[in-house]
C-alpha cells in the first residue's frame, strides 16, 4: 500500500487559507523550512523551524557508521526541537517546488524514524510570520553551548544516555533508523537493481563534481536520469517495469536527487532504497568507478 508522503490542504476552503495544526489522524504537525534563510526572515509558516542540510553529511559506508550516524541525527532533533521517533507529531518540510534539497532535507530527518511530508507548493500565502528562528544557533548564544556541551560529552563515549538527559535534565530524542529507507555502500556495491539518476554525462563520466577527484560510475548501474521521473512518471514506470521490481535501489552525487525518485516512487507503493552517500561518499570511501559511453547502459527489461 502507498504511504503519503505529499501534504495538501483544501484549497476549495475559503479566503484566506487557514494553517491546519492536526493530521486528520490527529497527529501534531510540525514545520520545518528549507529556502535560504534570507527568505525565511522575509515571511514562513508561524512556528517554522530553519534548517540547511545542504551539506550535511555523516558516512553511511558500513554497518560501522551506523552508532555515529544515529548520535548526528539525534543532534538535529535536539536542534530543531523535534520529539523524535514514535512521537504523535508529523515534520512537514516546506520549500519552492519539489526541489533535490526539499527531498534530501525530508529524507535525512526521516531517516531517524520520525514521519515525515513534503510541501513542495501550496504554503505561500500562509507564510505570515516573520524575524529569527528562535532556535537557530547563530541566533540564540545558550543553544550553541547547550550543543557544545551535551555532544561533546555524548560523542566522546564518556556519559551514558542517562546521565547525559540527568545533568542537563533533558529528554534526548529518540532515534530508530529506516533500514528499508538506505543502503550502506558496501550494500550499494552488490546490489543487482541499482539505478544512477543523475544526468547523461554525469553517468558516463564525462562530467563531475568539483569536490569529487573523478567522474564515473557504480559498477553494474543502471540509468534513469531524474527528468524522466518528473516529465511523466506513470509512462516511465510502464517503459521501464524494472523500476517496479525488487529489490531497488537509486543514487546520485549526494543523495538529493536520488531522494526526489525516492519519494515518488514510495508514493506509488515502491520500496526503494536510497544509496544516502551516493558517488560522492563512494569515492570518499575508495571505491572504484567506471566510465563509459552512456548508451551502452541504457535500463533494460
Amino acid at each position: 500500500m502507498a504511504s503519503t508522503y505529499f501534504f495538501r490542504i483544501n484549497m476549495l476552503q475559503p479566503e484566506p487559507l487557514e494553517l491546519p495544526t492536526r493530521t486528520d489522524e490527529g497527529k501534531e504537525l510540525m514545520w520545518v523550512d528549507v529556502r535560504p534563510y534570507a527568505a525565511f526572515l522575509r515571511g514562513h509558516l508561524p512556528g517554522a523551524r530553519w534548517v540547511d542540510l545542504s551539506q550535511w553529511m555523516v558516512p553511511l559506508d558500513t554497518e560501522n557508521d551506523l552508532d555515529l550516524f544515529t548520535l548526528e541525527i539525534q543532534r538535529l532533533y535536539t536542534r530543531l526541537a523535534l520529539p523524535g521517533a514514535g512521537s504523535d507529531a508529523v515534520v512537514v518540510l516546506y520549500d519552492q517546488g519539489l526541489s533535490p534539497l526539499l527531498c534530501r532535507s525530508a529524507f535525512i530527518l526521516g531517516l531517524g524514524g520520525m514521519d515525515v511530508m513534503l510541501w513542495p507548493a501550496g504554503w505561500e500565502t500562509m507564510a505570515t510570520e516573520t524575524g529569527e528562528d528562535a532556535l537557530h544557533p547563530g541566533n540564540v548564544e545558550r543553544q550553541n553551548e547547550y550543543q557544545n556541551e551535551v555532544w561533546t560529552g555524548y560523542q566522546s563515549r564518556h556519559s551514558t544516555e542517562d546521565q547525559l538527559e540527568n545533568q542537563y535534565d533533558i529528554d534526548l530524542p529518540s532515534v530508530h533508523l529506516r533500514r528499508d529507507w538506505f543502503l550502506l555502500g558496501e550494500e550499494a556495491a552488490f546490489h543487482p537493481n541499482l539505478i544512477d539518476v543523475r544526468m547523461d554525462k554525469e553517468f558516463s563520466g564525462e562530467m563531475f563534481a568539483p569536490c569529487c577527484s573523478q567522474g564515473g560510475r557504480i559498477d553494474g548501474a543502471r540509468h534513469i536520469a531524474l527528468s524522466r521521473f518528473l516529465e511523466d512518471l506513470p509512462q516511465l514506470l510502464q517503459d521501464e517495469p524494472a523500476l517496479k521490481k525488487e529489490p531497488l535501489g537509486l543514487y546520485c552525487h549526494s543523495g538529493a536527487r536520488s531522494a526526489v525518485a525516492f519519494f515518488l516512487l514510495r508514493e506509488r507503493g515502491i520500496p526503494v532504497k536510497n544509496y544516502f552517500d551516493s558517488i560522492h561518499g563512494w569515492l570518499r570511501a575508495g571505491r572504484p568507478v567506471i566510465r563509459g559511453d552512456l548508451h551502452e547502459y541504457r535500463l533494460m527489461d
